[in-house]
């Protein structure tokens, strides 16, 4: 996802970000809220989650460095949220509001693009999440991720882990075990 900014459109799209630093297992964002904000990832990881009726997580999107994260449909509709946004580690962001976020789209073709192309790309990330989710088995959905992000393994708690892949902990323990890093 390309901008293609001169030099002062560049200016002006930094300006809408300021920096913030979260704690590990900082929640910025809970169900019910509604999501003002658009964070890029500098350094570090957050997740994206929802809770059961019976209070599991279920993690639905992890974002590392370079990527960006939003409660979507709460950011751009401003309504409540059905998910919450937390810090899985010590993590840098650049956050943009929306109001500068709705100003930039109005008045930024290249930003309007941009946006779209984001929209895509979740679009199809969780498409294909969930596509894997109906077709794979638990390993299988195991193996996928260690073939494709193995970066996950080390860096987010099995706990999280298995809720990301819909899997027990000591189910993804197991499966951990069998394989030698």
């Amino acid at each position: 996802m390309a901008l293609n900014l001169n030099e002062e459109q560049v200016a002006r799209v930094s300006t809408c970000f300021r920096p913030r630093s979260l704690k590990k297992a900082e929640v910025f964002l809970s169900e019910g809220q509604v999501c003002r904000e658009l964070f890029l990832v500098r350094s570090g990881c957050l997740r994206s989650y929802y809770l059961t009726a019976d209070g599991k997580e279920k993690t639905r999107h992890l974002a590392f460095a370079h990527s960006l994260i939003t409660s979507l449909g709460s950011f751009t509709r401003q309504v409540t949220s059905s998910e919450y946004l937390e810090s899985v580690e010590d993590s840098e962001v650049l956050v943009m509001d929306y109001r500068e976020f709705e100003t930039l789209y109005h008045t930024l073709p290249q930003w309007k693009n941009f946006y779209r192309d984001f929209v895509e790309q979740a679009y199809f990330r969780q498409q294909e999440r969930l596509e894997k989710h109906l077709t794979l088995s638990a390993r299988g959905r195991f193996l996928e991720l260690m073939q494709n992000h193995p970066d996950h393994l080390h860096k987010v708690s099995n706990r999280i882990l298995a809720s990301y892949l819909d899997i027990a902990p000591e189910t993804l323990s197991r499966f951990k075990s069998q394989i030698v890093f």
